[in-house]
């Protein structure tokens, strides 16, 4: 449990040396953001922990397969399965060697919520993830311009909902500020059937 871990990271790091000198046979299960597993797979391969047990690794976003170009891609070959979301990152890691590479699609427990009897009028796009520039947010406000110029400033609408990336918050907002039809909605929390009655109206 890697949660406020600037806090607790000397019980983290002990936690994580006793596993690794003791840990044999085990199914291990790593879900972590990339430059996160990295410093848990390096250590595992120092210990022999993936040597001692069956270890997968789920990988968490689109890009690990950019993300993994310049690393040394012998401290993933001895995991009993990496997991992408993405069938673009499995042929990717594929073609870079990698023989321990399954499918695991994105899922969630979908809420049955109804259908809306009329369509919104006009369009209303979402975007559903942490909002950062590399998930293509700036792309998102060039084409609502280009839209608008061609179609009309209520052409469409789109609201932004997740985390808000600190490197990023500054620039997002700003764009907020002088582009119409585009709303940041805050988090939304899909666990309730609230969150899927949000999204359906």
């Amino acid at each position: 449990d890697s949660f406020n871990w600037k806090v607790k990271l000397p019980i983290i790091l002990a936690k994580i040396m006793k596993y690794c000198a003791f840990a044999s046979n085990e199914k291990i299960i790593i879900s972590l953001s990339s430059d996160s597993a990295l410093y848990i797979v390096k250590l595992f391969n120092l210990l022999g922990v993936t040597k001692r047990n069956e270890v997968h690794y789920l990988v968490v976003g689109g890009v690990f397969h950019e993300w993994i170009k310049d690393k040394n891609l012998n401290d993933f070959k001895d995991f009993k399965g990496i997991y992408p979301e993405s069938i673009q990152t499995c042929e990717a890691l594929q073609k870079m060697g990698l023989k321990n590479i399954v499918h695991l699609p994105n899922f969630r427990k979908i809420v049955p919520v109804s259908k809306p009897t009329e369509p919104n009028n006009p369009p209303r796009f979402v975007f559903f993830s942490r909002i950062i520039e590399s998930k293509g947010c700036q792309l998102i406000f060039e084409a609502i311009r280009q839209l608008q110029k061609e179609l009309g400033e209520k052409c469409c609408e789109v609201d932004f909902y997740g985390p808000l990336d600190e490197g990023y918050q500054a620039q997002f907002e700003a764009e907020l500020k002088k582009q119409t039809g585009i709303t940041y909605k805050g988090y939304l929390n899909l666990s309730q059937e609230a969150g899927y009655q949000q999204l359906s109206t």
